[in-house]
């Protein structure tokens, strides 16, 4: 199940998969008329936030060990990440999750929660 983001980052639309936890709430949205899951998005709403828990939770579904990764499969936190690994993989996948084609960008700006938990 996909949710379609009308206009994202930079203006741009992308379809969004839906977690597994969600898609029976997602899924009372009528799909004929396209109703909006929401209509306006408050301006003191923490997007950022909330994006970063998408990313950790996405990331968490998708991540493999690793202890079985080679090194070209992983990537290396840099500066104040330094001593942190992400998978690539995952990390590619949640980065077109949330609209970007840059891995460093979630790396950043989002798994920082995950990084923490």
């Amino acid at each position: 199940m996909y949710v379609w983001v009308r206009q994202g980052k930079g203006g741009k639309h992308r379809f969004v998969e839906v977690l597994e936890e969600y898609k029976e709430h997602i899924g009372k949205y009528n799909k004929i008329t396209a109703e909006h899951v929401f209509e306006k998005v408050p301006k003191n709403l923490d997007v950022h936030s909330y994006r970063a828990w998408f990313a950790c939770r996405w990331y968490e579904k998708l991540e493999r060990s690793l202890e079985t990764l080679s090194k070209r499969q992983k990537y290396h936190g840099r500066g104040d990440k330094r001593g942190i690994m992400y998978d690539k993989k995952a990390m590619i996948k949640v980065s077109n999750l949330l609209g970007y084609n840059r891995i460093n960008i979630i790396a950043n700006n989002y798994l920082w929660m995950f990084a923490n938990s």
